[in-house]
């Protein structure tokens, strides 16, 4: 997930603007499979 993170933290999305990693999260937890959650936020308009 740190590769995915390193990957997308910064990076300038055209039209849109940079994205700024804000959090990591469980989902959900069983015994036969998880989910986890990573959020990201678009900081300035271009």
């Amino acid at each position: 997930m740190s590769e995915i993170q390193k990957s997308l933290e910064g990076k300038n999305i055209e039209g849109l603007g940079k994205m700024e990693y804000t959090g990591f999260d469980l989902n959900f937890l069983t015994d036969e499979m998880s989910a986890y959650e990573m959020t990201f936020s678009l900081v300035a308009y271009e």
